[in-house]
């Protein structure tokens, strides 16, 4: 069964983020900014770059956003255009993709492999049986022949005579 869905979560090492130093010296605010604009961008790839647009997209007021949106944040995000995209997460995206798609390949090889091997069984499983109905076939033959001779006539009068007796 394939399932075509984005992974659900990503994997962050929380001693790698607090031996930053962007990440220690931002306030709460910014650092729950931080992850908030993270977790956006893990589900929806990017957000607005613009701060009124960025604003109405998290139900916030732009004050908000200017001030918890710091120069030190730009580490962990990239600014194009129209919109911001975390790197990181979408490297960490690329890797998971990756793993996906080298189960996926080794799964169909997998069962290429089985169907392959089954279909030999199958064929070695007909020329055993073929073979057995050949010699089934040759013993009926010969039976058939037996009984065609006049030797089963006599001794099937041999044992009418004995049982009758």
């Amino acid at each position: 069964m394939t399932q075509n869905r984005n992974p659900p979560a990503y994997q962050e090492y929380a001693a790698s983020m607090l031996a930053s130093k962007e990440f220690r010296l931002m306030t709460l605010e910014q650092r729950g900014f931080l992850y908030t604009l993270k977790l956006e961008c893990w589900e929806n790839q990017q957000v607005p770059s613009e701060h009124e647009e960025l604003a109405k997209y998290l139900g916030v007021q732009v004050d908000e956003i200017n001030r918890a949106f710091t120069p030190s944040q730009y580490k962990f995000f990239s600014q194009y255009a129209d919109f911001i995209l975390c790197p990181e997460l979408e490297d960490y995206r690329q890797h998971l993709n990756g793993i996906r798609e080298a189960k996926s390949k080794g799964g169909k090889k997998s069962a290429s492999n089985r169907a392959s091997k089954l279909k030999v069984e199958e064929s070695t499983n007909l020329q055993v049986s073929s073979n057995s109905l050949v010699k089934l076939n040759s013993v009926k033959t010969s039976q058939a022949q037996s009984l065609e001779s006049g030797n089963t006539t006599e001794w099937v009068n041999a044992y009418d005579r004995a049982s009758d007796g």
